[in-house]
């Protein structure tokens, strides 16, 4: 569960060696199975592992579904303002948790 204090438009981007599907709040926003072991850059362009979207004031459920084929699996995450140079983190993102049902 990503809290955010106000609604604002992100980049979200995922780089994993294998298979990937990222939901925000129940919707695909990333679905991708190829081998890639160069993560995404914060100030790229949208494609199949960037993507542009939204959090919405409170909380936000991200969900991440990784496909392991046969290499150990390696995820990396982000998500940046898209108004500040398209690279900046949130430093008021600090109530991110994991919600007690999935403890």
């Amino acid at each position: 569960m990503i809290k955010s204090p106000t609604s604002r438009e992100v980049k979200i981007g995922v780089i994993c060696n294998d298979g990937v599907k990222v939901w925000l709040n129940r919707n695909v926003i990333i679905k991708s199975h190829r081998h890639v072991d160069v993560p995404p850059k914060p100030h790229a362009k949208p494609n199949d592992l960037v993507k542009e979207t939204e959090l919405r004031k409170g909380g936000n459920s991200l969900m991440i579904k990784v496909l392991r084929c046969e290499r150990p699996v390696r995820l990396n995450v982000f998500i940046v303002d898209t108004t500040s140079n398209g690279s900046q983190g949130f430093t008021d993102l600090t109530n991110t948790y994991l919600p007690k049902s999935l403890c």
